[in-house]
């Protein structure tokens, strides 16, 4: 049953927050086992295999930005696969791109094939059987491509997800076939974007329905104060599964309240914004999003990254210029538009996080400036092209020259009004205010949410907080207390090991030695005085002919062994050792008076030792 403790305790959790570390097979197994002790207050006594996608030959991460990593755990006849796959990592590009085109707008899956190939991958790789059961793991964005391929092929036998990102019916409905055949006749849709002209709610309803009896056991744990929660029902994202809800803010009201306030048709411009954006960039990147919103043709401008560069291209690329700038002209005052909208809605939007706590009152009001002087800037570039275009299409030389002129100053003066906007914003502190939101889509918020009494986690660890002695509570790293118990026991042993092999060596190679030497010598000595005449001989060098040898003695005098064993040497090492164990127990002994209530706190210390 060791197995099912990973699940039915925070390990899975720990372990998924964990996994964003990338760390090495033996490192992973390692910190795994330290983590089930902690939250099982058990010895894991099974092993551990990794497989990660990097190492997989059905997955391209570069291509489609997925990250997982399999893990076979295993203990006595117990086994089972759990596949963690990651969610966005903030510093890839490609992993927002696809939050936006992907998880929610469907118009790519890439992410959630990856998910099932390498699963299947992983299968074949550990050589193991349909009896052995599958687990997902998932935080975020990870879910929902879990979830994705979990509910359409049964990829997986019971999911556990973490601030999950809901499943998008679009996305189920670019990926599932058999789904967006049962979506076309139930809705009547003919063609493929008519799925987005489908009430939220009604497509909700259907795909919760369509999927319930999937198979697959779903648990998930969110944070109420999660971002992703409070986008959920009003971009129409399909909750799946038994979910366990946890306020792990009760400050904030949570921004879900903020986001249900956000008008309808602003929400929707941000909808239409993204779609415009997904399809463009399915169709062709960046290229193509770039053609679509501005008519703007990428050849032209993308070796343009410099000053230098736009210079020449103004002065040798008339032609390129013009034609695009007579078609930002034309797509730029519908997207302004669009903007305008949002703009117009930001004192709205900003309020209300103000209202609820997440921002002051002065941040609420740079925020609304700033955007406000933003737009203004951006309808002044507007009408500078507008003129420039129409100067180039009717006026003269000189016209067109002032005009080119005007927008170029138009230009720097919306590149200086964005720098100093930014550098308002930032030093407003508004994103360091905003930061609890971000920190409400974390592991590390959910488990200690979860945790309750005097436990808590910073970063991988796990703390225990003691209020013993009625002063300022104290606060102790038991994963960092463990690990150097642990550590220290594990070096000092080997110290003792390796002071005992010392002393058999300086034995063997000294004390031996002296002995061996000595009795060769006195065995020399023995032969001579017992045959003396043997050695008359060496009288014949001296020319003493007349005499006889009747006798020898030899005077020869073998000084004890001395100071060959080390022994004040030996005595300092292992007074080091023993300084050691005193540091180590006393180290123990101060943090178990601490949480004296804390009947299996000792009982850790002797059990990391067992690892």
């Amino acid at each position: 049953m060791a197995l099912e403790k990973i699940t039915s305790t925070d390990v899975w959790m720990r372990l998924v927050n964990t996994e964003y570390d990338d760390l090495s097979p033996a490192n992973l197994e390692e910190k795994f086992k330290y983590i089930y002790l902690e939250e099982t207050g058990e010895v894991f006594e099974g092993e551990l295999k990794m497989f990660h996608s990097s190492e997989a030959k059905s997955v391209d991460p570069e291509l489609t930005g997925y990250d997982g990593t399999a893990l076979l755990i295993s203990e006595g006849e117990e086994e089972e696969l759990f596949v963690i796959n990651q969610g966005t990592q903030s510093d890839t590009m490609i992993d927002w791109a696809y939050n936006v085109k992907g998880a929610y707008l469907g118009q790519t899956v890439d992410q959630a094939q990856a998910a099932r190939d390498f699963t299947n991958e992983a299968k074949s790789h550990f050589a193991i059987d349909e009896e052995v059961k599958v687990n997902s793991l998932g935080h975020s964005l990870g879910n929902q491509n879990g979830t994705v391929t979990g509910i359409s092929d049964g990829t997986y036998d019971s999911m556990y997800g973490l601030n999950g990102l809901q499943v998008s019916p679009y996305s189920q409905y670019k990926y599932d076939f058999l789904f967006a055949d049962e979506v076309r006749k139930e809705f009547g849709l003919v063609n493929e974007d008519g799925i987005y002209n489908i009430p939220k709610e009604d497509l909700v309803d259907f795909t919760q329905e369509y999927f319930k009896d999937s198979g697959v056991k779903i648990h998930q744990v969110i944070s109420t104060d999660d971002p992703l929660y409070g986008i959920t029902e009003r971009i129409g994202l399909a909750p799946m599964g038994k979910i366990e809800y946890i306020d792990t803010n009760p400050e904030l009201a949570g921004i879900k309240t903020v986001i249900d306030d956000i008008p309808e048709d602003v929400l929707q411009e941000f909808v239409d914004l993204g779609i415009l954006y997904a399809k463009a960039d399915a169709d062709g990147g960046i290229g193509e999003v770039l053609e679509q919103t501005l008519g703007v043709n990428y050849e032209y401008i993308k070796d343009l990254n410099s000053l230098e560069s736009l210079g020449n291209w103004y002065l040798f690329d008339q032609e390129e210029l013009d034609d695009t700038l007579k078609a930002v002209d034309e797509s730029l005052p519908p997207l302004i538009d669009k903007l305008n909208i949002i703009t117009d809605n930001s004192e709205a939007i900003f309020g209300r996080l103000y209202e609820e706590g997440y921002i002051t009152e002065k941040q609420k009001t740079i925020m609304i400036d700033e955007i406000a002087k933003l737009a203004k800037e951006l309808e002044t570039v507007q009408n500078a092209i507008s003129q420039n275009v129409e100067a180039d299409e009717s006026g003269g030389f000189f016209d067109k020259i002032k005009a080119d002129g005007d927008l170029i100053m138009d230009i720097v003066k919306v590149w200086i009004a964005f720098n100093e906007a930014m550098k308002n914003i930032k030093d407003s502190g508004i994103m360091e205010s905003l930061g609890s939101i971000v920190d409400s889509h974390s592991i590390n918020e959910l488990l200690n949410a979860k945790a309750g009494g005097n436990k808590s986690y910073i970063g991988k660890d796990m703390v225990l907080t003691s209020n013993r002695g009625g002063g300022t509570p104290i606060k102790v790293n038991m994963s960092a207390a463990l690990r150097l118990y642990r550590e220290g026991t594990t070096s000092l042993e080997d110290k003792t090991r390796y002071l005992t092999d010392l002393e058999k060596a300086v034995h063997a190679e000294v004390a031996l030695t002296y002995l061996e030497r000595r009795s060769k010598i006195m065995s020399e000595i023995g032969h001579i005085e017992a045959n003396p005449k043997s050695y008359a001989v060496l009288l014949e060098e001296h020319k003493y002919p007349t005499y006889k040898v009747e006798s020898a003695r030899v005077n020869e005098i073998i000084n004890p062994l001395t100071n060959a064993d080390l022994e004040e040497v030996m005595i300092e090492m292992r007074k080091s050792v023993d300084s050691g164990y005193i540091y180590l127990n006393t180290y123990k002994e101060a943090i178990t008076k601490l949480f004296k209530e804390e009947e299996d706190l000792l009982k850790l210390f002797d059990l990391v030792r067992e690892m």
